[in-house]
């Protein structure tokens, strides 16, 4: 096989030269952007061999003949070529990315975008001032003990300014404000809701079990025993996700999930970038069978945030800028993205790096900033966090900010497998539980961060690795990053995962992906 690789590779650059031969053996010469077109299509060719078509050879012969009738003088130009051509150079070259339009243009394009916004938080943040915070808190409250009412067992819930202390079985809800391992080897924690708060004691392993996994500020259900004074603890329920069947939808549709493209860090890995866009224009040489198939029903690309590296995010952070203007980052963005084909619809929520709040909900990137974004015609910008059905099918897009917060505090998890860390959150039915740590949190009237709907597919990206697992019914996706390692992720140990993209059939919301890191490694994974 390599030798037969090695084989079509000297063929294709014996034929380039023979046509350069053939240029100047009639007094003509090929400029630079027509010679590239000529190596494009011998690599085509050299990619699907044995195709009936005319040699370059005789391709340059045919433009010189029309050229020396007309006087169109003695350069060869790749309108030349295309004009002359155009079925053989079906495909366009921008910068140093070609687009080939022949499969994109096999697309399905009879499955229109289908596309409902149920949550955006860019037109309903209401901040207040630091009072906010107790109503932010009791909106969480609220909403949350809802959810629990759904369970059976939460329909005997008492407030605990009504529970009796000396004896009785009870179970109360409310937010854990404090927690902190006892002498004895227990765990003990403080519950409010909003008729006051107390004490509880977890003695048993199986106690301490369910009450280890909760995080501070976390609203959870107590099954506890009054026993002289005290409340005892039997076990700790978090309001978590019910099993159901995940929506999909009726026809075959794909939609991409991406994030952290960090374009304006010197470290942006463009090349890798470059050629996934050319996948998804349908570059003949790179598709297999299965990429054609997914490329004709691909109608959306969701892109979680972090689309700039921005502008004094941290410390000395110019030094590892290309681009240190904002706006023109975001037009680095906007030429890239304008590379998706158009009946492709985008969608970029912002993430810590962009320039809009950095507190959670974030409104989506203000215009402007990146008017050359809004200008798009297919691109969506919206808040973070957000929901939305792409096909019917519930999509939950959220930057991540806050699993540097459940990484930090849960014991066993790690940066390597981000899916854990989704999946305390859902478990908590919160995207940022956690208050006061790394994760600013704005003080708003209603908490946005309450997972109310359960998604069909969750999506986050933030912390530059990949992963993915299905739990429950819902599908949790960690779309990586297109950042190579920074001199900040070196010191902390952490490993990014760059130049991958998963890829999601709606109608069965099973996953591949596809990785780009280098020219020959584009492969694909299936999970259940």
């Amino acid at each position: 096989m390599r030798q037969l690789k090695v084989c079509y590779l000297s063929r294709s650059l014996s034929s380039v030269q023979k046509a350069v031969e053939e240029a100047l053996h009639f007094g003509y010469q090929i400029n630079p952007d027509a010679l590239k077109l000529l190596q494009k299509l011998a690599e085509r060719r050299r990619a699907k061999p044995g195709e009936s078509e005319p040699s370059l050879d005789i391709i340059v012969r045919g433009v010189i003949d029309k050229k020396a009738k007309e006087d169109l003088g003695q350069a060869i130009e790749s309108n030349d070529l295309k004009e002359m051509y155009p079925e053989l150079f079906d495909f366009v070259e921008v910068g140093q990315v070609r687009v080939e339009v022949s499969v994109v243009e096999k697309a399905n394009t009879t499955n229109k975008p289908d596309v409902e916004i149920i949550e955006d938080p860019s037109f309903d943040i209401q901040p207040t001032g630091v009072e906010g915070f107790s109503q932010l808190f009791k909106s969480r409250y609220e909403k949350i003990v809802r959810i629990l009412m759904e369970r059976p067992e939460a329909r005997q819930l008492t407030k605990i300014s009504k529970v009796n202390m000396e004896k009785g079985n009870v179970k109360i809800a409310g937010l854990v404000f404090s927690k902190k391992p006892t002498k004895t080897g227990g765990l003990e924690f403080t519950l409010d809701d909003d008729t006051g708060n107390t004490s509880l004691l977890a003695l048993s392993p199986e106690a301490k079990k369910s009450a280890s996994d909760i995080a501070l500020d976390q609203c959870v259900m107590v099954d506890a025993e009054a026993v002289q004074g005290k409340l005892i603890v039997k076990n700790v329920i978090q309001p978590d996700i019910p099993n159901k069947l995940a929506s999909t939808s009726k026809k075959t549709v794909y939609a991409i999930f991406l994030s952290d493209l960090h374009i304006g860090s010197n470290k942006f890995m463009d090349s890798a970038f470059n050629r996934f866009l050319e996948w998804l224009g349908g570059l003949g040489g790179m598709l297999n069978e299965e990429d054609e198939e997914i490329i004709r029903r691909l109608k959306y690309v969701i892109i979680g945030g972090d689309v700039v590296d921005g502008v004094g995010v941290f410390p000395n952070q110019e030094y590892e800028l290309v681009e240190q203007n904002i706006y023109k980052q975001y037009e680095m963005v906007s030429e890239k993205l304008k590379l998706v084909p158009k009946h492709l619809q985008m969608f970029v929520i912002p993430g810590n790096h962009d320039a809009t709040r950095q507190a959670l909900p974030q409104p989506m990137i203000p215009r402007k900033y990146a008017e050359s974004l809004y200008s798009l015609p297919n691109m969506r910008m919206l808040g973070d966090p957000c929901l939305f059905k792409l096909h019917g099918v519930s999509v939950l897009a959220y930057h991540g900010r806050s699993l540097d917060d459940v990484l930090a505090t849960t014991p066993g998890l790690s940066y390597e497998k981000p899916e854990e860390a989704m999946k305390v959150l859902l478990r908590a039915r919160h995207l940022a539980p956690i208050f006061g740590l790394r994760t600013p949190i704005a003080p708003e009237i209603q908490d946005h961060l309450v997972i109310d709907e359960v998604p069909d597919i969750f999506h986050t990206g933030h912390v530059h690795t990949v992963g993915y697992e299905r739990y429950k019914s819902t599908l949790m996706i960690n779309s990586g990053t297109w950042q190579a390692q920074t001199g900040y992720q070196a010191n902390l140990g952490i490993s990014p995962r760059p130049g991958i993209v998963p890829i999601v059939n709606l109608a069965t919301i099973e996953i591949t992906w596809r990785e780009f890191l280098t020219s020959t490694s584009v492969s694909s994974k299936q999970v259940v």
